[in-house]
This record gives structure tokens, sequence and C-alpha cells, in this order.
């Protein structure tokens, strides 16, 4: 490989016309053979001068704050606040906690006595009066005939919720042969033949629970749960935030 490179005074000579020329290769490097250079002369300005820049320019007044931390909370009936702890710049959240017992109606194992004796210890509770039939291998379920029994309930304050766990216990598939579930009068859940279920939803005070037979049998093993469910809450930080739960 041929060394090419050179410096001024060793091959390198620049005429007084600004025209370089190599004497050991005899190129002239001039305006016509310049190597992709603009210029060959020196610059005719300051280098420190920038030209064509509008200075900056502001059309309104500016105005810088600290960003103020928000805290957001989300709840499906109600909003809870939250509460700057003195002498910081912390804040807490307290939550209420639902600690009410569930009441618990379990039917599961009783004769009928036991059984009609359980549904009139029900507070705000009424049933078909007479005698029901009493259960054999061939009509193990509740019913009476001829007719259609029923057993209602007006759902209590202090709970929000319930759970009925039912079904018909009528094995014959007949067509309209069923056990009604209904929430003041309006069917929100029906039994057919040999299916027992669960069905649940939420109630203000006084809604009426009515369980129903239509030529079927209400099943025997018939759970009532009524509940007073935890408030859900939700907490959403719009920054990265450290938080201490404390449980009393």
């Amino acid at each position: 490989m041929v060394d090419t490179t050179y410096t001024a005074g060793d091959g390198i000579e620049l005429g007084t016309d600004n025209v370089i020329t190599c004497t050991v290769t005899d190129t002239t490097y001039n305006d016509a053979n310049r190597l992709g250079y603009e210029f060959l002369t020196e610059p005719t300005k300051d280098a420190d001068t920038i030209e064509n820049i509008d200075e900056l320019t502001f059309t309104q007044d500016l105005s810088f704050t600290e960003p103020e931390l928000v805290l957001f909370i989300q709840e499906p009936t109600s909003s809870v606040s939250a509460t700057t702890i003195e002498g910081t710049d912390y804040k807490y959240v307290a939550f209420g906690f639902n600690d009410t017992a569930d009441l618990v109606y379990n039917f599961t194992g009783l004769n009928n006595s036991q059984w009609l004796a359980l549904v009139d210890a029900i507070p705000n509770s009424s049933r078909t009066a007479g005698n029901w039939y009493p259960s054999n291998a061939q009509y193990p379920g509740m019913f009476i005939s001829p007719g259609e029994a029923f057993i209602s309930i007006i759902l209590p304050s202090g709970y929000t919720n319930i759970d009925i766990t039912f079904g018909n216990q009528d094995t014959e598939i007949v067509e309209d042969r069923r056990v009604d579930l209904s929430i003041n009068g309006v069917v929100k859940s029906t039994a057919y033949a040999s299916v027992y279920k669960t069905y649940s939803q939420s109630y203000v005070t006084g809604d009426v629970l009515r369980i129903e037979e239509f030529i079927a049998q209400i099943h025997r093993s018939l759970i009532i749960r009524i509940s007073s469910r935890q408030t859900q809450y939700t907490i959403n930080f719009p920054e990265y935030t450290e938080c201490d739960i404390l449980i009393v």
C-alpha cells in the first residue's frame, strides 16, 4: 500500500492564490478540482455569527407551579375523602368494614314438620296453609295437592344480598311442572324436573322473595342466605405512590 498522506512543506505547497499543489503527485487542488469542498478560501464572516434564527418569544406569561398530587377514589354508591395527617404531607383514607353476620336458613335434612316450622320461624314469612304432602320415595319434595304450595319472605333491613339454593325434586319431566323463584312478583329463576340450582342478587329492604311449585315439588334441601356484602372500593393514583395498609 502506498502512503498518500502528506503535510505542508513535505511535498504540499499552498500558493498565494490559495491553490494547493502536491509536488509528489503533481496534483493541483483548486476550484476546478477541489474534492467536494465548497470553499478553498477563509470564511468571509465571523464563525460565531448565526443568521436566520428568530429570537424566542412568549405570547403569554409563564407560570410554573409544583405539581399537585390528586387522589382519585371510585366507589359504586358513595365517595371517600382523603384526609391530611396534621403536621405532615401525608394523607390517609379510611374505609368502613361490614362485619354483619349472614342470616342462613338451611332446610337440608329436615322432615316435614321441621321444614314447615323453620319457614314459620323466619321473620316476615308466610306459606301455603294446610297440610303439605308427606314425603316418600315417590314424592320426596315439598308440595300440596291439590293446588300449589309457596313460601314467601319479606326481606329484612340491614342486608343487601340474597343467595337461594333451590330446585324441583320432581323427577317426572312434564311441561309446565316447575318451581319458580320470584322477587316482587317477577320470576327470576325456574327449576324444572330434577334441577337443583343457586340464584343470587342484591335487594332493597322490603323486597318480597317467593318460591312456589306448580304441580311440582320444592326441593327439600332449600338454603336461603341473606347477607350484607362488603363495599368494594377502587383507588387510582396518578403517579407512583407508596402506601401503608392498616386493618383495625
